[in-house]
């Protein structure tokens, strides 16, 4: 017959084995998760460095494998590493039409094939394609809100603007014809805006679009780079541009959330 004490050492053991299984799952977690974060900043360097090349020769490098990525990117990458989180090279292929980057994930083995969108599978490889995350690991990507007093100001600016053509339609009855901010400037002065804000609070100037039916500003942001159509989810270089239109009567794109890994 078991004793009491013998079950009840049993049971000890048994609840110690699962909490130190339990410990192991979630360090592993822990770890996982990290590298998984490493990867997303060396996929971003890469990315980073492709398009600098890209800026510097009007077209993509041609890249099939290590060594033409350490001779065309090696200048680009500012020391950052082309190794992912796991330790592993990333896979890089590119031409003239395109590029994408590929980190095995967590097996260190490389897919023969792609999905869209987040995966829960450490195992599964992350890919950026032509600038944009196309699969990753869903558990591994958080947003935080960044709301700086270079946004704050140009939406103000922004809103200033789309006052002065709402009052300008309010006594016409349509919006003014224009494609420039500063011929719109001279339209609106001084009846409708006695100093017309011009450019964004990082000196860029505005985009304008004004039709007698609808107009759209629109601020490329602190890069000044036009990067609005970038999708949300999937962008891995920064989109900060903000942009305001008469359709929505708000803003449809701000600079208050950014990718955090």
């Amino acid at each position: 017959m078991t004793s009491f004490k013998a079950y009840a050492g049993f049971l000890a053991c048994l609840t110690v084995s699962f909490l130190n299984g339990v410990s192991f799952a979630d360090d592993r977690q822990l770890v996982n998760r990290e590298a998984s974060r490493t990867t997303l900043r060396s996929l971003l360097a890469a990315t980073r460095a492709i398009e600098s090349y890209a800026i510097d020769h009007n077209f993509w490098p041609r890249i099939e494998g290590p060594a033409d990525a350490a001779e065309h990117l090696t200048i680009y990458l500012y020391g950052e590493s082309l190794v992912d989180g796991w330790g592993t090279s990333l896979s890089i292929e590119s031409s003239t039409n395109g590029y994408k980057i590929v980190s095995a994930g967590a097996d260190l083995e490389l897919s023969a094939t792609h999905g869209t969108g987040p995966r829960q599978r450490w195992e599964d490889d992350i890919v950026v394609k032509d600038g944009e995350l196309t699969q990753w690991h869903s558990r591994a990507i958080a947003h935080y809100r960044v709301y700086p007093r270079e946004c704050q100001e140009t939406e103000q600016s922004m809103t200033i603007i789309a006052a002065s053509l709402e009052l300008y339609r309010a006594v016409y009855g349509d919006y003014p014809t224009s494609q420039f901010i500063d011929e719109l400037a001279v339209t609106l002065s001084p009846s409708f805006a006695g100093d017309l804000p011009q450019q964004d609070a990082w000196g860029g100037v505005f985009s304008l679009r004004s039709t007698p039916r609808s107009w759209s500003i629109v601020s490329n942001g602190n890069d000044g780079t036009a990067d609005s159509s970038r999708s949300d989810e999937r962008r891995l270089l920064p989109r900060d541009d903000i942009v305001l239109t008469s359709r929505s009567g708000d803003f449809s794109l701000t600079c208050d959330h950014d990718r955090h890994y």
